[in-house]
């Protein structure tokens, strides 16, 4: 039936096409097994080529067969084929032209001699960065055809696609498919070493690339680092030491190299290529030297660097345990390094950083690093956490640093892929090692979980182990200490999204005490005085921002398990809160708007969530306002609308007299807010959670109409 399809000049295109399709897939998958079918099919997909109409179809089919284990069928059509695809690699039809490189790359070793010289140059002028995907399959049948031809065609990529691939390789937009289509060009080149593009001619080129290179420096090494990597697998021991020796020099005089060498080493560990013993500790100490000397971004990529040396080296591993243990200075990018080397590991790799890591990293987490916030209260109660009693402090050594925090945060991330990687393992050395006296012991506990926990097969063992610890997290969030209750709130919410089940044991103690951290607990606001200026300083805030964020997870997760009055109750809290908080409040708006089942609820609180939005519509800024409020106050005033047009997607709210009034009174009265509002487009079925997201998208793009509110 398809062979007559595509036989008949009558049929209409689309069915025409469907036919080239279905026969490209049935040649594909059952080749010489059809008989005297396969050849009459293959034979009238060559004739298509020719016609405008079927002749992407027809390509699509043929490199389908070219790519599949039933390719020989082409053979007795390879030169016709391959005379067809020449004006189709400079079409200006795009998907024709990929199309058309990809059938080449499956066809390349069939190609007449004298065709691919001329393939190869119309291929070579579409390598550009600004077109990846095409780029990738010029590369790919650049390749290809440099694989089938051998040395010949050495001298005529030199010509054509190597000088294109080169300005790729300093581009910071390859990454992906089109970065593995040029290093798999640079791996055939590297093979055949025929001039001119020999190795030691490749090497000099890419070194020379990156001197050139007018990119940001961290931007291209990455890329070209990867080449040089290239390069190395190619090279013999002794080549090898004297490449290793130069990047380390490169290193240790900090010169304009620093950055590649930095790049090119984390390369070479990252895939075991430096051999542990002397040159192993030569490495060490350049990236140790660069830690301590070198600028703020070599830094951070020679403690990437030795995350990667650490990953296999073990003298490594131990020497910057020491480190971090004796030395205090730039331990937090000694404790970077590590962590960069357990997300390199495996489970079966997770005892190397037992006991002797996990001890420093306990010891490190209980430094003292400076005080946790001013106000460590029990957990505010709702009906006591509005009492006007700000403290004041004169801002010095009421915060831990940024610095210390930063420090914690690199520990806990640590200890949470390690008991990702070994739960049972590193659970009990905790439980031995780890009480719940100190503050920053029970931060710990609160916040490892959340980097523990992830989806899929990867994180089943560690989401069995840490269930039935779930509990006990839920009660960090009555911790009397604001930093343990807000990283609790912070773990449970990555908890509820991965697997939510693992709480429903403690549930209702989740939900009280979640709805309980939304209120402004007035005890952790304070004065800050900065000589005749004040300013209050709110260290309440990202605790609230956590609870608002697992709530509206629980709105989205499980909205029948939500009491409506109190997440409304939250919700008009939140609107009147400060910005940050205000935002995630329209948000669980959005949220709840998309969950027909609580509508009904929830619309019992409307005239309490309408009156809180007439209120933030309603504020206008202050006289002599600077353009960050005049801004702020615009972006307010968005996100009521976005919310306001999710609310008239619920019937029961979209019906009541105070949703009505404010529609009319607020919106429709003000000419930018009415033009904005009827802007907005919404789906027809109530309560569309895409449609709110379109909503916010949708204004963003609109915001400068909003200039003279």
């Amino acid at each position: 039936t398809a062979l007559s399809r595509l036989e008949s000049f009558d049929e209409d295109a689309e069915v025409r096409n469907a036919a080239i399709d279905c026969i490209g897939e049935l040649v594909g998958s059952f080749g010489g097994s059809l008989g005297a079918q396969a050849s009459n099919a293959t034979k009238l997909l060559v004739d298509r080529l020719a016609l405008e109409m079927a002749r992407l179809s027809a390509v699509k089919a043929i490199c389908h067969i070219a790519a599949g284990p039933h390719g020989k069928v082409l053979e007795p059509y390879s030169s016709e084929i391959s005379r067809n695809l020449v004006p189709m690699i400079s079409s200006p039809e795009r998907a024709l032209c990929t199309e058309a490189l990809d059938t080449v790359t499956a066809l390349s070793g069939s190609i007449p001699m004298e065709l691919r010289e001329e393939i190869l140059k119309s291929s070579a002028v579409l390598v550009s960065e600004d077109d990846l995907r095409l780029s990738t399959s010029a590369l790919r049948a650049a390749t290809a055809l440099l694989v089938a031809t051998g040395p010949p065609l050495v001298p005529r990529i030199a010509e054509s696609a190597w000088p294109k691939a080169m300005l790729l390789s300093r581009s910071v937009f390859v990454h992906g498919a089109a970065q593995e289509a040029l290093l798999s060009l640079l791996r055939a080149l590297l093979v055949l070493d025929q001039a001119p593009l020999n190795q030691n001619t490749l090497e000099q080129m890419l070194w020379q690339s990156a001197a050139d290179d007018a990119a940001p420096a961290a931007a291209r090494s990455e890329s070209l680092a990867k080449s040089i990597r290239v390069v190395f697998e190619t090279q013999s021991s002794g080549k090898r030491t004297e490449t290793i020796t130069t990047l380390c020099k490169a290193v240790d005089r900090g010169s304009g190299g620093t950055l590649l060498s930095l790049a090119c080493i984390t390369e070479l560990a990252g895939e075991k290529l430096i051999p542990s013993g002397a040159l192993c500790e030569l490495v060490q100490e350049s990236l140790l030297g660069a830690i301590m000397t070198a600028t703020e971004e070599a830094k951070k990529l020679a403690s990437v660097a030795l995350g990667a040396l650490m990953w296999y080296d073990s003298k490594s591993l131990c020497c910057v345990v020491d480190l971090v243990k004796n030395e205090p200075a730039n331990r937090y990018l000694l404790l970077f390094a590590l962590k960069e080397s357990i997300l390199r590991s495996s489970s079966n790799d997770a005892a190397r950083f037992m006991p002797e890591a996990v001890s420093v990293f306990l010891t490190v987490n209980d430094s003292p690093l400076g005080s946790s916030s001013p106000s460590g209260g029990a957990a505010p109660a709702p009906e006591n956490a509005t009492e006007n009693s700000d403290t004041t402090a004169n801002g010095s050594g009421a915060e831990i640093s940024s610095g210390a925090e930063s420090i914690r945060s690199v520990t806990s991330e640590s200890i949470g892929l390690l008991v990702r990687l070994a739960p049972d393992a590193m659970l009990s050395s905790l439980d031995a090692s780890l009480g719940m006296e100190k503050e920053s012991a029970r931060v710990l506990r609160a916040s490892l979980v959340k980097h523990a926990v992830t989806s899929g097969n990867a994180g089943e063992a560690a989401r069995v182990a840490l269930a039935p610890r779930m509990p006990a997290l839920v009660e960090l969030v009555s911790d009397s200490a604001p930093s343990v209750r807000q990283h609790a709130l912070t773990s449970l919410n990555v908890v509820m999204n991965v697997d939510y089940s693992m709480l429903c044991a403690s549930e209702e103690v989740l939900i009280s005490s979640m709805v309980r951290e939304t209120v402004l607990n007035q005890n952790l606001v304070r004065t800050v005085n900065l000589g005749p200026f004040q300013f209050k300083e709110d260290d309440g805030l990202e605790l609230r921002k956590a609870a608002y964020q697992c709530l509206i997870s629980m709105i989205s997760i499980a909205p029948g398990r939500l009491d409506a009055t109190a997440v409304a109750d939250c919700v008009v809290r939140g609107l009147g809160d400060s910005a940050d908080v205000r935002s995630l409040a329209n948000s669980c708006i959005i949220s709840l708007a998309a969950q027909p089942s609580i509508h009904e609820r929830f619309a019992a609180s409307t005239e309490a969530v309408v009156g809180a939005l007439r209120t933030v519509m309603s504020q206008k800024p202050k006289a002599n306002a600077v353009r960050q409020e005049v801004e702020q106050h615009e972006d307010a005033v968005r996100a009521c609308l976005v919310s306001a047009k999710a609310l008239a997607g619920v019937p029961q709210v979209a019906a009541h007299p105070s949703f009505v009034a404010f529609v009319e009174d607020v919106i429709m009265s003000h000419d930018k807010h009415a033009e904005l509002y009827a802007n907005l487009q919404t789906e027809s079925a109530p309560g569309g959670a895409d449609s709110a997201a379109s909503l916010e998208r949708k204004l963003t793009s609109d915001r400068v109409k909003m200039s003279d509110l």
